[in-house]
């Protein structure tokens, strides 16, 4: 129109003052300025404005200054090109701490609707490849859902994914994953074999880690590209060019998928590979990689032992996030390596607090998991665990997986933990819906050997039980020992007989020797509270149930403490007779050597039980489940129970000799022994 009126101007024809003035007018504002002047320039001016502009806006960038930028780009969009687009979505993803504040400030949502006009109008053709990946990479970055925006990628995929380099389509794939935008017709064209040849052959190995990391991110299984991920060509390129994030965001991304890449894992345990991994690596980098080899269930002796160095134990739980701490304690349970360094560090008080403030219940639970597994005591993490403050926090987002992940471990750590059990007992009912066979099993399980006896919650074990049968046979076994030994077997007979029946259909080879010895647990206390539980000897495989069960039971790798022995030579010496030690509580002898009894005056049916550090919980010194349900059996059968505990007994050896009769004689007399 500017250009016209000029050669108007120059043919001296006639203007009407209306015209000039109204041209005069148009001048004074600046955007109908800007695509004036923008008209009367040549290629070569417009290209040298654009790199102007491009200059000004990463000056902006630099300074950290988005509302500048972004006021430039309102004032001055109207000559931008392609490129000029692209730089200012770019510099603005750059800032990810002002993210928040640029999607919701007006002037930049008005910029970005002048910009989603013209793909509504044109699509993104007027758009370079590279230009129009980094918009939706920026998209990606900056947390913006744009319909417009991604709608024009699923019609330009044909031209990004065929012109495109592997750094533009991975950059496209990547902005979706951040987005969790799934079923876009853009990833399933990633899977084609002439794509996937461009990612892994021309693509740096952190483009093709980005893919593939939203392949998993996204849940698209992406077969193709895992193979060709794991080839020795490709492994050897990752791990030799790739940057640990480039590495582990691979690995990890293939162990998501449930793809194993032997060779990948291979090449990453190699030392050269762990060390830049461990030195340049993030806490992050470290603990998805370790994370990923546990996953595989490749050993990684290597990277193991390079990890619970004093060195990158220090970096990961000063610098890492309780997710990183827990992925890496984890994956040590989980290979079976023992990493002393690592939980001595996890269980310091300032790390824990760090774990229990910020941590989510997922990294909470796998910590402590880990630990147990691992067999190391973790005091100051099961205590802050069992805090008020930390169950408040942990019940809002916890689910049933988390509490029995937990429970596990407390009971494996033989911690008592009162809170953590009452905030379980809140939100049974709704959890134990959604819970899978070991969740169950395992809540059982601990509750039980934990003492807790809560009728509310087996109640709920009960009605589920159906998930139990359908679970592994450990899971059955466990649940049935857990009824057993809280004493609900009659209340809950249905359920109880249905495992129990359930058990008698399967071969015997399908249960451990370990399992079969905590059925026979449950068939004995069962019968204790008046419900038979049947043993079908012939498994109709040529097994016998009846002699695989007493087999077990007769199982004894715990000799006599020192405990014991001293209290029978005492009774012994101070004249006290008729006893016998390791006796079976039953008339016929049954049930082996599972439920002897430490000392035994059969005629007076008396049991004294010495009870020693392992059947208490810590701190609070409250005895153990498996103890308080044995002293319970016994009475059920009819015997007269005396518990002495090891801190009784510390007490008793300090005494003299004559003093030593005494106390024994006022422990025995009340129940009929005398010396």
């Amino acid at each position: 129109m500017l250009r016209l009126f000029s050669r108007v101007r120059k043919s001296s024809l006639h203007v009407s003052p209306l015209t000039l003035q109204t041209h005069k007018l148009l001048l004074c504002l600046p955007r109908f300025s800007s695509f004036y002047a923008s008209q009367q320039r040549t290629p070569r001016q417009q290209k040298l404005k654009a790199i102007e502009q491009n200059k000004k806006i990463t000056e902006f960038e630099r300074k950290r200054d988005w509302k500048g930028l972004v006021q430039y780009v309102d004032e001055t969009k109207n000559e931008f090109n392609d490129v000029n687009w692209a730089t200012m979505f770019s510099k603005l993803g750059r800032m990810r701490r002002e993210a928040r504040a640029i999607k919701n400030d007006k002037v930049f949502n008005r910029v970005r609707g002048d910009f989603e006009k013209r793909l509504e109008d044109g699509g993104m053709g007027w758009l370079g490849i590279r230009e129009a990946a980094n918009v939706i990479h920026a998209h990606g970055v900056m947390g913006i859902r744009s319909k417009v925006v991604f709608k024009s990628l699923v019609d330009d995929t044909k031209r990004i994914v065929e012109e495109g380099d592997a750094h533009t389509i991975s950059n496209c794939a990547y902005a979706l994953a951040r987005l969790g935008i799934r079923g876009n017709d853009f990833i399933q064209t990633l899977e084609s074999e002439d794509i996937v040849k461009k990612l892994v052959r021309e693509g740096k190995p952190q483009a093709i880690a980005n893919t593939i990391w939203a392949m998993a991110t996204l849940g698209n299984q992406a077969p193709t590209l895992a193979r060709a991920i794991d080839t020795n060509e490709v492994a050897m390129k990752i791990v030799r060019e790739g940057q640990p994030q480039a590495i582990s965001n691979t690995i990890w991304a293939l162990a998501t998928l449930g793809h194993r890449a032997p060779t990948l894992a291979r090449a990453i345990d190699g030392n050269e590979v762990v060390i830049k991994i461990v030195r340049e690596g993030k806490p992050q980098n470290i603990a998805n990689t370790i994370w990923a080899m546990a996953t595989f269930g490749y050993q990684a002796p290597n990277l193991a032992r390079a990890i619970d160095s004093e060195e990158v134990v220090m970096r990961i739980v000063r610098e890492g996030r309780p997710q990183h701490m827990a992925n890496t304690i984890w994956a040590m349970a989980t290979l079976g390596v023992r990493a002393p360094t690592l939980a001595r560090a996890i269980d310091s008080e300032e790390v824990v607090m760090r774990i229990v403030r910020e941590g989510k219940p997922q990294a909470i639970s796998n910590t402590i998991w880990a630990m147990a597994t691992l067999g190391v005591q973790a005091p100051a993490l099961a205590r802050a665990i069992n805090s008020v403050a930390t169950m408040d926090n942990f019940t809002k987002e916890a689910n049933m997986q988390h509490f029995s992940n937990s429970i596990w471990a407390m009971n494996q750590l033989k911690y008592d933990c009162p809170r953590l059990v009452q905030a379980f007992a809140v939100t049974a009912r709704e959890l134990m819906g959604t819970a899978h066979s070991q969740g169950i099993s395992n809540t059982a399980f601990g509750l039980s050997y934990l003492g807790y006896f809560n009728e509310e919650i087996f109640e709920q074990i009960g009605k589920h039980a159906d998930i139990v049968a359908n679970g592994s046979k450990q899971d059955i076994a466990n649940t049935l020992w857990a009824f057993g030994i809280s004493g609900f077997t009659a209340k809950h007979e249905e359920t109880v007989k249905m495992l129990w029946d359930d058990v008698m259909k399967r071969p015997v080879t399908q249960f451990s020797s370990e399992a079969w010895s905590q059925l026979e647990i449950a068939r004995l206390f069962a019968r204790s509270e008046g419900v038979d539980l049947e043993v079908i000897d012939d498994d109709g495989r040529g097994g016998s149930r009846r002699e695989i069960m007493e087999n077990a039971a007769n199982v004894d790798d715990k000799p006599a403490t020192r405990f014991e022995r001293n209290i029978a030579n005492d009774l012994a010496r101070f004249g006290f007779s008729g006893f016998e030690t390791e006796v079976s509580p039953f008339d016929n002898g049954e049930g082996g050597k599972l439920l002897k009894i430490d000392i035994a005056w059969k005629e007076e049916k008396v049991a004294l039980e010495l009870d020693g550090p392992t059947h208490f919980l810590s701190p609070s010194n409250k005895r153990d489940g498996p103890t308080k349900a044995k002293k319970r059996l016994l009475k059920s059968l009819g015997w007269k129970v005396l518990n002495i505990s090891y801190m009784q007994n510390r007490e008793f050896e300090k005494l003299r000799e004559e003093e030593k009769k005494k106390a024994l004689v006022v422990w025995l007399e009340k129940y009929g022994v005398k010396p």
